[in-house]
Parts: C-alpha cells; sequence; structure tokens
C-alpha cells in the first residue's frame, strides 16, 4: 500500500493511532476449551502445520494430550475480512513461529513462510461464517464444542450467552487489551497524506 502510496506522489505518510481492538476467541457457556495457546491455535488450523504435510487433527486431544477431545470446529471471518489479516498475523505466525525452523524460513523465504504460517484448512475444520458477528456469536452459543473468533466488543455484548477464550493464560478484557497484555491486542490505525496538512486545515 505504502508502494502504491509513492507511485502516486504521496510520498509523507502519517500514521495516526486511533483505538485498540482484541481479536477474541469464544464458545458457548460453560465451554472446555478455556484455555488455548497461539501454538495450539495454528495447530488445529493451519493446511499444512509446520510444513509437515496436510492437517489431520480431528480433536483438541489431537493438538495436545491435556485439550479435551473435542472436534475442532471453528466459525471465523472470510479472508477478505481484517479480522481475518488479524488473526493471521496475532495467532498464526505467533503459533507457526514457536518452531525454530519456522522462525528461520521467515529470513530465507518469506513467502513460503507466509503460505505455511498463515494458510488455514479448507476440510472443514475452520468454517467461513461471512461477517455478520452477531449470527456468529448465535452459532457459536447454539453449538457446544464449536468456537468463534471475532472483535471484542461482541464477546462485550454476549457476555451472557458465550464466554471467551484466554490466549496463553491471559483472558481478553478491556484492560488486557488496552495494556496489550492479551496477545489478540491490535491497535487500529488511520493514515493521512501529510502533502495535505498545510492545505486543509481540517486534517
Amino acid at each position: 500500500e505504502y508502494g502504491s502510496c509513492v507511485a502516486n506522489g504521496v510520498k509523507k505518510v502519517m500514521e495516526v493511532p486511533i483505538g485498540i481492538d482484541g481479536l477474541t476467541f469464544i464458545e458457548a457457556k460453560n465451554g472446555q476449551l478455556q484455555n488455548l495457546t497461539q501454538a495450539d491455535i495454528y495447530k488445529a488450523l493451519a493446511a499444512n502445520p509446520f510444513g509437515k504435510g496436510p492437517n489431520t487433527a480431528q480433536t483438541w486431544k489431537d493438538i495436545d494430550p491435556s485439550l479435551p477431545a473435542t472436534k475442532i470446529r471453528v466459525l471465523g471471518p472470510p479472508p477478505t475480512s481484517g479480522t481475518r489479516d488479524s488473526l493471521a498475523e496475532l495467532i498464526l505466525d505467533k503459533g507457526c513461529n514457536t518452531d525454530p525452523a519456522m522462525k528461520a524460513l521467515k529470513e530465507s523465504d518469506e513467502k513460503k513462510h507466509k503460505d505455511v504460517c498463515t494458510k488455514i484448512r479448507e476440510d472443514g475444520a475452520f468454517v467461513e461464517a461471512g461477517e455478520n458477528d452477531n449470527l456468529l456469536v448465535q452459532k457459536v452459543s447454539a453449538d457446544p464444542g464449536a468456537l468463534g473468533v471475532l472483535g471484542y466488543s461482541f464477546l462485550e455484548e454476549n457476555a451472557d450467552r458465550v464466554s471467551p477464550v484466554s490466549i496463553a493464560g491471559v483472558a481478553p478484557t478491556e484492560a488486557t487489551i488496552s495494556d496489550l497484555s492479551y496477545p489478540g491486542s491490535r491497535r487500529l490505525y488511520l493514515y493521512i497524506k501529510g502533502e495535505h496538512l498545510a492545505a486543509k486545515p481540517a486534517i
């Protein structure tokens, strides 16, 4: 995007942080998956975990023996969504890089690393649930064992119907997202054409 700006004569791009959001994982009330790591989620959702062949894990217990034998079923955003980008960047990429070989691959072949670390399996374990987060909450609350991926505000608004899943022992709350200690925290930015500052006083 920056390259495209420069090509169009916009060389001063100013980054303005305007807020903080949290990418959250939700489950039905009294769900069993109360805490997962980024590596757990990566191993469950990656098409080709650590580049070692197609993902064959069917239950969370296949990922880690200490997790319940619940079928892996995650309802999440489509590839066109910014939430999907955040899932790839904050969760899948970080989970993938827990393997030193993957960390090294990022240095040597970034394109291959992106494919191995952020491509999601297409065998039904991950369900693209569109961008209607209210509908996603409804589906997850009625489907014990399923997880949903969405922004924090929808968790907050539906706390009576769904529960959050902690990531690496940190629960998503206003406090943990604000101080960025929650692994799914993401800053939201607005980008301004610096050349306009003098010409447009409103900016």
